[in-house]
């Protein structure tokens, strides 16, 4: 992919993530609202038995796959067999559990939903190398278009069942029909070969794979770990308050750092072996976060009170603190994707792996010590104090295998300090006495225009080159 083509795929991607993850759930707002925090708790359980469940399936095939540049007819069956069968495994898994989870969350919901889960998972499965190959070919409007497409669909039909009075079903159907139509439309139009089981491709395969498995799995264990842990020890209520504060943390991840590491996968394992190219893009990828991106968790952060009262109303506040703290969290995440999707088509998969160790560590003692005097905001801490050690070390263990070169350090560090200083503005919004809204009004209002300034005067010299149209594309052009 040139330049030019990330330009336009991660333009696309954002677009796609900007509908799916803004505009639908500002319409799903009546849901919300209408079902309250309690089957939104047993909503956000459900979906981390699937996503948690999901990491196994996938097995690190779809970023081995793109990597792969000896593709034949015969390996590629073998990756189809192997997604198969990483689809099947898992929902024989979550049949099996039923009962257990059920019982282990008091939940009853959960036994008559958890099967339409493993459901979800084997078709998931059987399109695994379709999407992959789909992303590999650069079709990446095509793939994006799909989903915003079924998700429209399935949006509005859930909303009118939730009106109609259904409740909790209407929304496993929303998680159900939109991922199994996606997928099935994919298939159709990115065929594959018809899958091989052969012991010895399965094997190599899985020799490929088998650390950005592990390190994809734990990653997702403590991930979705947090929502198992807030649930047992706390209710559904408190799961609930936790799924709108991550809901929440999570949009500018989803809008602008998700669409630009998917498209750079892309990119990167295309020219896995032009590794000057790969460092460049990694180090610009980054200033281009800490720019865009992390200014943002600084908002959600320091008026965290202001957009749950806005959005949620005042049933929701319990998840103001929480809110604040996962602003940590998702900003070290944000930044700590970007290392681990660069190192992988940098040959350095076992890197990705290695830190998980620590941080689990560190995470797990939190909790032992907390765990019989639990809080929400306690639990979150742990978590975040674990997501700070993995992603940390992933960012340090990517610079030292792609160091940047001399003239993209010093504008990275130049990022760094205006990032500085316009999140230390923010920060200090709290200590004017007026009202939540208002304040986060003359922080949207102010700050990002002081930002820009602050940029232009200092990588352009110039104050106010990048507060036009064409400076800010002189500024995407350079990053």
């Amino acid at each position: 992919m040139s330049r030019r083509d990330v330009a336009i795929g991660f333009g696309w991607t954002a677009l796609f993530n900007f509908i799916v993850k803004a505009v639908f759930p500002l319409a799903a707002l009546y849901n919300a609202r209408t079902l309250g925090p309690s089957l939104l708790g047993i909503a956000a359980t459900l979906q981390m038995i699937l996503m948690f469940s999901e990491i196994f399936r996938e097995a690190g095939l779809p970023q081995t796959y793109m990597a792969d540049h000896e593709m034949d007819e015969k390996k590629e069956a073998g990756y189809v067999g192997m997604a198969y069968l990483s689809g099947f495994v898992p929902a024989l898994v979550v049949l099996a559990l039923t009962p257990l989870l059920t019982k282990f969350f008091k939940t009853p919901e959960l036994m008559w939903s958890m099967p339409v889960i493993s459901v979800v998972l084997c078709l998931n499965g059987m399109a695994t190398i379709s999407v992959a190959k789909m992303l590999k070919q650069g079709r990446i409007k095509e793939h994006g278009m799909i989903g915003v497409s079924v998700g429209a669909v399935v949006l509005a039909i859930t909303i009118a069942m939730v009106a109609l009075g259904v409740g909790f079903p209407a929304l496993v159907f929303q998680m159900a029909a939109g991922s199994i139509a996606t997928n099935l439309l994919i298939a159709r139009r990115c065929p594959v070969p018809r899958p091989s089981f052969d012991r010895h491709a399965v094997v190599s395969t899985f020799r490929r794979t088998w650390a950005v498995l592990l390190a994809n799995g734990l990653n997702n264990v403590f991930l979705l770990f947090d929502i198992f842990v807030i649930t047992r020890l706390l209710g559904n209520v408190a799961a609930g308050y936790y799924n709108v504060a991550q809901n929440l943390a999570y949009k500018p991840f989803e809008f602008v750092s998700s669409p630009l590491a998917r498209t750079l996968l892309v990119a990167f394992s295309q020219s896995a072996a032009d590794m000057e190219r790969l460092r460049r893009a990694f180090c610009k990828a980054v200033t281009a976060v800490v720019i865009m991106v992390i200014p943002v968790y600084f908002v959600t952060g320091f008026c965290a009170d202001a957009i749950i009262g806005i959005l949620y109303g005042h049933q929701f506040f319990g998840a103001i603190a929480t809110l604040q703290i996962l602003s940590i969290y998702i900003a070290f995440r944000t930044i700590g994707n970007l290392g681990g999707t660069a190192l992988v088509p940098a040959g350095k998969h076992r890197w990705t792996l290695y830190p998980w160790i620590l941080a689990l560590a560190v995470t797990g003692t939190g909790l032992a010590l907390i765990w019989n005097q639990p809080t929400l905001e306690r639990i979150v801490w742990c978590f975040t104090a674990g997501a700070i050690t993995i992603y940390g070390t992933v960012m340090i263990v990517a610079f030292r295998f792609l160091p940047p070169m001399k003239e993209d350090l010093a504008k990275l560090l130049k990022a760094v300090f205006v990032t500085g200083v316009s999140g230390t503005l923010i920060a200090l919004s709290p200590a004017l006495a007026i009202a939540p809204w208002l304040r986060l009004l003359l922080v949207i209002l102010l700050v990002p225009p002081l930002h820009f300034v602050l940029l232009g005067t200092i990588l352009a010299k110039r104050p106010l080159s990048y507060l036009t149209p064409s400076g800010f594309k002189e500024l995407w052009k350079g990053l």
